[in-house]
Order: structure tokens, then C-alpha cells, then sequence
């Protein structure tokens, strides 16, 4: 007997001499089913029967075939103890990545919006959807030690990361 190579929608059939088209599987949603079990060959976004969004991802959309990636932080999101002098500078980063992100916002341990001015600077940074940073910036004082937390506002879920001074 002969290997049978199927093409990207066929599978081998149950005694593995002839193709048989995918049933599940479109064109529209993967690239095509596995050879030998007819499982279906999905897009990076997409899970189940491709029909659906793979784990990290929401938002399907049938129209283009995708799903958005779930807004993240990158490292670490336990509590964060950061080590300050007292008159030093304190520097803040939140790293993150993902799609649907509406802001970035910073609230102290009063829960209490921290913005740019007085004390405190907040800058942005965004190179891609895969990578941006926001950053908490002030003088340190016994004031204002405590809780920090920068929180993503988005389309899927609010997330946050909690800094202890």
C-alpha cells in the first residue's frame, strides 16, 4: 500500500488509502484539517472547530475570522514591594500588552485617581499592541507611601497591579 498525502480540507479516510473532504473545517475560519484525524487547523486566534477564540484571545468575529488578544501584564502581577529612600525618585512601570485597552489609570491606596501634576507624573509608552508601559513617577515621602495600582480599563475585563512602597 501507498502513503496518501491529503491536500489542506481532506483527511485520510478510515482504512488510510483514499481522502475524504474535512467535515467541520472552513476555509474561511483555518488553514485546512490534520491528515489523519480530520481535526480542524484554526488561525493563532482561533479555537474548538476554529469557530470560536483559542485561550488568551475574545471577541470572535466570523466577518474576518479572528479574535482580539486578552489585555495582560507582562511579568509578574503578584504584589510588588518596591524599596524607596525617602527624596528619591519612585518610577512605577506597568507593562503590558493586548488588544481593546480603552486607558491606563492610576490610583493611590485612597483608591483615589492619581494624575499628572503636582507631585505626581504619569507618562505612556506604546511601541505596539504587544508591548506598552505606563509609568508612576514622584518624589518619595512618608505621605506617600502605601498602595499604588495601575489599572487597564477595556473592552473585556478591568485588570490591575498593585505596587507596596
Amino acid at each position: 500500500s501507498r502513503a496518501v498525502n491529503c491536500p489542506a480540507f481532506e483527511m485520510k479516510d478510515e482504512i488510510g488509502q483514499l481522502c475524504i473532504p474535512c467535515t467541520y473545517c472552513s476555509p474561511i475560519f483555518s488553514k485546512g484539517c490534520h491528515s489523519d484525524n480530520g481535526t480542524c487547523l484554526c488561525f493563532e486566534t482561533l479555537g474548538g472547530n476554529c469557530t470560536e477564540c483559542a485561550a488568551g484571545y475574545y471577541n470572535f468575529s466570523s466577518k474576518d475570522a479572528s479574535c482580539l488578544r486578552i489585555p495582560h501584564f507582562l511579568g509578574n502581577n503578584t504584589l510588588e514591594e518596591v524599596k524607596v529612600t525617602v527624596g528619591n525618585t519612585v518610577n512605577l512601570t506597568c507593562r503590558f500588552s493586548g488588544a481593546g485597552i480603552k486607558y491606563v489609570q492610576w490610583v493611590d491606596g485612597l483608591n483615589a485617581t492619581v494624575q499628572n501634576g503636582g507631585v505626581y507624573s504619569v507618562s505612556m509608552k506604546s511601541d505596539t499592541e504587544d508591548f506598552r508601559e505606563s509609568t508612576l513617577s514622584f518624589a518619595s515621602s512618608k505621605q506617600l507611601d502605601g498602595l499604588y495600582t495601575c489599572i487597564l480599563l477595556n473592552d473585556y475585563e478591568n485588570i490591575s497591579k498593585v505596587f507596596q512602597l
